[in-house]
């Protein structure tokens, strides 16, 4: 006797295993993007550090920064100067594990009223 399709058991059975794969296989995948969006979240506090030491180092050398209007030091100027202090010559970018971050350029501004500098990313 020839069967055409399925019985209930094999789609009985079909259901168990896409079950069983999807009690695996969402709790990896909703890990992984939980840590991916934990990325940018690290990410923008290293930035909001860098800006702060960025910012030290204006203070440091408020005359220059005052002098010159438009005052730009890069992430390798900060470390140059030891305000950032690495194990590596690159900083790499914790998003993608490869863009280099050495490069960034921060704007320097003298704000008068509070006779401080304020750093920014340009």
């Amino acid at each position: 006797m020839k069967r055409n399709g399925y019985t209930v058991y094999d789609i009985l059975i079909i259901i168990v295993i896409l079950g069983i794969s999807a009690l695996i296989v969402i709790p990896r995948v909703s890990n992984a993007l939980k840590e991916y969006d934990n990325k940018d979240e690290v990410y923008n506090e290293i930035m909001a550090d860098y800006l702060k030491l960025a910012e030290m180092y204006g203070n440091d050398n408020k005359e220059k920064i005052k002098e010159e209007s438009n005052t730009v030091v890069s992430i390798d100027d900060l470390i140059k100067e030891g305000y950032i202090v690495s194990s590596t010559e690159e900083i790499i970018d914790i998003r993608d594990n490869y863009t280099k971050m050495n490069n960034i350029k921060i704007k320097l501004i003298y704000n008068e009223d509070e006779d401080k500098v304020i750093a920014e990313l340009s």
